[in-house]
């Protein structure tokens, strides 16, 4: 035994040196082709040339990466630029495929060490290229790559120092793409990820000027690093994270608490992942994926008599505090709902929104849907009361079920009469928003995963609107009725076509016939709406559809950055003109200061005319010159 436990000891030793001089032999080649390039030009060209007569990706071996690395870090400054573009132009041909590209760096560390800079900068290259996905695509696998096959924590440091870069560059494409890097190294590996969260925290300071996009995969990379990266502890990183989230729903601005709901949803995300692997790996079974919906229903009174885990505690208070700060009439909760019918919607990924989650939201959520939006037909029409004018009718019956069907409220929601009616607006503001994350849930539940067969009662229902008369063939009916009920008329048929176009998103994937004829139907109705909404918003001038939180917040902040540009602008001609009137008459000199003054006062109007205009629907903005109407500066 003794012999032989000698014998396998050798073997593992001969193994390891075998390995080892493997490593330095590759890195001996490379170096020997880094220096043979140096010293001899034209074969640096002569390589060049070669690999760029290559033009099938099957053709290519993971050498001819390391030899475009070899003449990158050999030549000099001029002739790296045919490198890169040589490099540039397979990347957008996609020839450096993934597989070659890890072919060429997994495994080959000791070799590649002596180039690390020369990776780091043909990936950042990669990355800023702004329409070129393939490129970028190549750009994010050199960077994960590199950080996976160097575990050295200055290089390490180095690489995220760069792709942090390429996060404060200002460019969205660049920055997202930057951001879909890190939350690829926080997926892969996030405890390595997490040893530089400090020197990633910064981004959580500039998230108002993110767009949706980017500040979810934000909030991504640092709820993985703070629940992935340390799945046993709580650590400083959740605490710091729940901070900005509260600070951000507890404010007045919209659009912060948009960013704030985003981060609690990537959170919630998170910790019901967390939970489900917990619950695996106790159980021997896997959570994430829910149960048909007899097993689901069955044993949803017993789920809720388990005593809850201390992640979905922390879930559900996370819950009902997004929940609490955005019921107000401002926007925000329908952004909760688009953003919890995207955790929804992922449901076939690897991480996919945990079962208990999944009920939470049902229960919260989409639980009041039937008696907040629907009503019977029969009692909708013995409803006489009008609504800002509109006498309510039903509309758009395609079930032609007449008293004994059910429809769907919209106009009675308009009225604005007290406190009750202005929730009931608000309310109706949420309709689509409401029934997507209702069809998203339901067909999650549902045994085949897609389908809607328990919510399909809506798809011929016909819709309380108000009676066409009041419109008239050719509008004379609508323009003599008050500016409030065409207002109201307006805004009816906007949230008519929304729940339309709600409706064909969700039932245009069935396979049912029924169905599909229904949808066929509702396409028709659609396009009829859209027309008589164009016609009568024309007859309407001073109605105004509802806005977007995100985009608006958007327009004001570019305003309010064009605007000090637009006053520096001016602040040449000013003083070049007040210097010009020093040197002629004082009498006519002092003619000219006023002028020279108003022309200033102007510039600094025109700054706060744009962003005033910026923040409006309409859009009011001079010409490129610059041009103010007049009277602006007074104004």
């Amino acid at each position: 035994e003794r012999a032989g436990e000698r014998a396998g000891e050798r073997v593992a030793q001969g193994d390891a040196a075998a390995g080892g001089g493997e490593a330095s032999g590759e890195a001996l080649v490379l170096d020997a082709l880094t220096t043979a390039m140096r010293l001899r030009k034209d074969v640096a060209v002569l390589v060049v040339k070669h690999l760029g007569g290559i033009a099938a990706a099957a053709d290519h071996t993971p050498v001819d990466a390391w030899l475009l690395c070899a003449a990158y870090t050999a030549s000099a400054a001029t002739e790296r630029k045919k490198v890169l573009k040589l490099v540039l132009d397979k990347a957008c041909g996609r020839l450096l495929s993934a597989a070659l590209l890890r072919a060429a760096i997994a495994g080959h560390g000791v070799a590649l060490a002596p180039h690390f800079a020369t990776l780091l900068e043909l990936a950042t290259v990669l990355l800023q290229q702004k329409g070129r996905r393939a490129a970028v695509e190549a750009g994010s696998d050199l960077y994960c790559l590199a950080f996976d096959e160097f575990a050295d924590v200055f290089k390490r440091q180095e690489l995220l120092s760069r792709v942090m870069a390429h996060v404060g560059s200002g460019a969205d494409a660049e920055v997202e793409a930057a951001l879909r890097v890190l939350v690829r190294l926080a997926s892969a590996d996030a405890v390595a990820v997490r040893h530089f969260a400090p020197f990633l925290t910064y981004v959580l300071d500039y998230l108002s000027s993110l767009s949706v996009v980017q500040a979810r995969l934000a909030f991504e990379l640092f709820a993985r690093l703070a629940y992935d990266g340390a799945p046993d502890c709580a650590s400083r990183l959740t605490d710091e994270l729940l901070i900005t989230i509260r600070k951000q729903l507890s404010s007045s601005t919209p659009h912060y608490k948009c960013l704030g709901l985003l981060g609690g949803c990537t959170m919630l995300h998170r910790l019901g992942v967390q939970d489900a692997a917990a619950a695996a790996d106790g159980e021997g079974v896997s959570a994430t994926q829910p149960p048909p919906p007899s097993q689901a229903r069955g044993s949803q009174a017993a789920t809720s008599q388990k005593p809850l885990s201390a992640r979905m505690q922390e879930a559900h208070s996370l819950f009902a505090m997004m929940c609490g700060h955005s019921a107000s009439a401002d926007g925000t909760f329908a952004f909760l709902l688009h953003e919890l019918s995207h955790l929804v919607a992922a449901r076939g990924a690897a991480d996919a929104l945990s079962r208990p989650l999944l009920e939470l939201v049902i229960d919260k959520v989409t639980s009041n849907f039937e008696s907040r939006y629907l009503v019977d037909a029969a009692e909708a029409l013995q409803e006489n009361a009008k609504v800002r004018g509109l006498q309510p009718k039903l509309a758009l019956d395609i079930d032609r079920a007449g008293e004994e069907g059910i429809a769907v409220r919209i106009a009675p929601m308009l009225a604005h009469s007290d406190e009750a009616a202005a929730l009931q607006r608000h309310a109706l503001s949420t309709l689509s928003a409401n029934f997507q994350l209702l069809r998203l849930c339901e067909a999650a539940t549902s045994e085949d995963g897609e389908s809607l067969e328990a919510v399909d009662a809506v798809l011929g229902a016909p819709l309380v609107l108000f009676e066409p008369r009041l419109i008239g063939e050719r509008l004379e009916a609508f323009r003599d009725l008050p500016a409030d009920t065409r207002e109201a008329a307006c805004l009816a048929l906007f949230y008519a076509v929304d729940w339309i176009r709600e409706l064909l998103n969700g039932f245009c994937t069935q396979r049912d016939p029924e169905m599909r004829a229904k949808v066929v139907l509702r396409a028709t109705q659609l396009a009829a709406l859209e027309g008589v909404l164009d016609a009568l918003l024309g007859e309407t001038p001073h109605f105004r559809l509802p806005g977007i939180i995100w985009d608006s917040r958007a327009a004001a902040a570019k305003a309010k950055a064009a605007a000090p540009k637009a006053a520096a602008t001016k602040k040449p001609a000013v003083a070049k003109k007040a210097a010009a009137g020093k040197a002629k008459p004082a009498s006519k000199a002092a003619g000219k200061k006023p002028a020279a003054a108003g022309k200033g006062k102007s510039a600094a109007g025109k700054g706060r005319g744009k962003k005033k205009s910026a923040v409006s629907d309409v859009d009011s903005s001079g010409d490129e010159d610059g041009d103010e109407p007049a009277g602006a500066g007074e104004e």
